[in-house]
């Protein structure tokens, strides 16, 4: 029922992370980066979901790796849409409190970014 969730209250100088984001390259401390992307798109490091990090784990490998330049906003907004998933209670917009961050290679620009499996089944991911 929404409002008996559990709400994240970590500790002073904690951040709450998941080890379905570790499996799929998220490393502390966080690439400056990601940590510009949650600026951007004003989330928390719990807003993104593991497919989500992978994303942005690949572009920074991509950059840094492959293209030997710094990874780009331009160039990651150029590949990837990222939406903000509301929940309706009430006629008032709420956020979805974990996972509520989507990121997706925008339609028209998959033949142009590298090929690269995505876990297709992250039901529940949330829940450990």
């Amino acid at each position: 029922m929404p409002g008996d969730e559990d709400t994240l209250s970590p500790p002073d100088g904690y951040v709450v992370s998941f080890a379905h984001f570790h499996e799929r390259g998220f490393a502390t401390p966080a690439h400056k980066f990601l940590r510009g992307l949650l600026n951007y798109y004003n989330v928390e490091l719990q807003h993104l979901s593991p497919n989500g990090i992978q994303h942005i784990v690949a572009f920074v490998a991509l950059c840094e790796g492959f293209l030997g330049i710094g990874p780009h906003f331009n160039l990651w907004w150029y590949f990837f849409a990222v939406t903000l998933l509301m929940k309706q209670e009430k006629r008032q917009e709420l956020s979805v409190p974990m996972g509520c961050a989507v990121i997706q290679l925008r339609n028209n620009r998959v033949n142009e970014y590298m090929s690269m499996r995505l876990s297709t089944f992250n039901k529940g991911w949330h829940s450990h």
